[in-house]
C-alpha cells in the first residue's frame, strides 16, 4: 500500500475504534503517516517507542495502601487521560516478548489494570518486517491479531507531493522526479539480485530511503558549499554511489540561468531542449511560485513543452493552493485544455 493508501484506510479504522498495524521498510515514512494524520485532524500525538519499554514500564508502579494492606497501580504518564490523540505505538515488534505482552489488554481491550484509555484516543503501532535487518522480535499470534495489519510501500507520487508541501531543497525534488525509482534504494534491484542488494543494504551505513532524502534535503538548505564540497556529507546520508549520482545530476544547475532574472523578465528565458534542464527549471519554478510570481510563471510555461508545462503547475498547486485561484491559472488551463483532459 502506498503512504497515501494507509492514510485513507486510516480514517476507517479509526472511526470503526480497530487498531492499525503499519508494517514497512525503514525510511519509507510510517511515522510521517502518523503524525500527518494526527495534525490534519487536530489529535494530539504521543509516540511512543516501545522497543525502549521494560514490562513494568506499561503497568506503572505498585503503591501500598496501609489502611487496607492493599496496593494500587500507578500508570505511566505516556497513557494519555483527557483530550483526543492517538497513542503511537512504534517499533513494537522490537519491543522483548513480556513487553509486548504487557500491552496485550491494552491494545484489544483499551486499558491496563485499572487504567482505561478515554475514548476518544486511538491506538496505532508501526515496526518493521523480519526482511529488514532492524532486529525485530517475533509478535505472537495472540498480539497480531489484536491489530488490522497494513503493509506500507514508498511511493514517488506520494512523496512528491510531501515534498513539495514541506519545501524541500528544489535539487531534490528535481533529481526524484527524473529518477524516481532512487527514492528507495531497495527498489532499484531487479527482482532476481533482491536478495543479494538486500544483504548489501543490511551491511552498509547510508542508503537511499524517502527519510533519508529528506536529510540530504536538510543538508544542503544549511551548507554554503559548492554541491562538489558536499560530497562526504550527502554520502553519509544517502550513501557513497547515490551521493555522485546526485552530485553529477546537481552540476546541470550551475548551467541554468538564473531564475529569479527570468521570473521577473520573462523575455529573457533561453530556448531549452535538454531534458534534464528542463526537469531542473521546472522545479524551481514551482520552488518560487507565489501569488505575486505565478503570473511571470505562465509566461515562461508557454514557452516549454506541455507536458513539462502541466507538471510544473501541478507542483506549483502541491505548494500552494491558492495559485488555483490566479487568473493565470485559469487562462493556462484554457490554453492547454487538450493536455489537461
Amino acid at each position: 500500500m502506498t503512504p497515501n493508501q494507509v492514510y485513507s484506510e486510516l480514517e476507517v479504522l479509526l472511526a470503526a475504534g480497530l487498531p492499525p498495524f503499519l508494517h514497512g521498510a525503514t525510511g519509507i515514512g510510517k511515522s510521517t503517516v502518523v503524525a500527518d494524520y494526527a495534525q490534519a485532524h487536530d489529535l494530539e500525538l504521543r509516540d511512543v517507542r516501545a522497543s525502549q519499554l521494560d514490562p513494568v514500564d506499561a503497568r506503572g508502579i505498585p503503591v501500598p495502601i496501609p489502611a487496607t494492606k492493599t496496593t494500587s497501580w500507578y500508570p505511566p504518564d505516556f497513557l494519555p487521560r483527557k483530550g483526543q490523540g492517538i497513542l503511537f505505538l512504534d517499533e513494537l515488534n522490537r519491543a522483548n516478548q513480556d513487553t509486548q505482552s504487557a500491552l496485550y489488554q491494552l491494545i484489544l481491550e483499551r486499558r491496563i489494570g485499572d487504567y482505561i484509555l478515554p475514548e476518544s484516543w486511538s491506538i496505532i503501532a508501526a515496526g518493521n518486517r523480519e526482511t529488514d535487518g532492524c532486529m525485530v522480535q517475533p509478535m505472537s499470534r495472540a498480539l497480531k491479531n489484536r491489530f488490522v495489519h497494513l503493509e506500507m510501500e514508498s511511493s514517488y507520487e506520494d512523496w512528491h507531493k510531501w515534498a513539495h508541501r514541506n519545501k524541500l531543497n528544489e535539487k531534490v525534488i528535481s533529481y526524484m522526479r527524473q529518477f524516481p525509482a532512487h527514492l528507495n534504494e531497495e527498489n532499484t534491484a531487479t527482482r532476481k539480485e533482491k536478495g543479494n542488494r538486500q544483504d548489501i543494504l543490511a551491511n552498509v551505513n547510508a542508503f537511499a530511503t524517502p527519510r533519508s532524502w529528506s536529510f540530504a534535503s536538510r543538508y544542503l538548505d544549511h551548507s554554503t558549499r559548492s554541491m562538489q564540497d558536499c560530497f562526504y556529507g550527502l554520502a553519509g546520508t544517502i550513501g557513497a554511489p547515490m551521493a555522485g549520482q546526485f552530485i553529477s545530476y546537481c552540476s546541470i544547475y550551475m548551467e541554468l540561468p538564473d531564475l529569479n532574472e527570468i521570473i521577473a523578465n520573462p523575455a529573457k528565458f533561453p530556448s531549452l531542449e535538454d531534458p534534464n534542464k528542463l526537469y531542473a527549471v521546472c522545479t524551481g519554478l514551482a520552488a518560487r511560485a507565489s501569488m505575486k510570481t505565478f503570473g511571470n510563471i505562465c509566461k515562461i510555461l508557454h514557452k516549454i513543452p506541455p507536458e513539462y508545462a502541466l507538471w510544473t503547475v501541478d507542483d506549483c498547486l502541491h505548494r500552494n493552493k491558492q495559485i488555483a485561484e490566479h487568473p493565470a491559472y485559469t487562462e493556462f488551463v484554457f490554453k492547454n485544455i487538450e493536455y489537461v483532459s
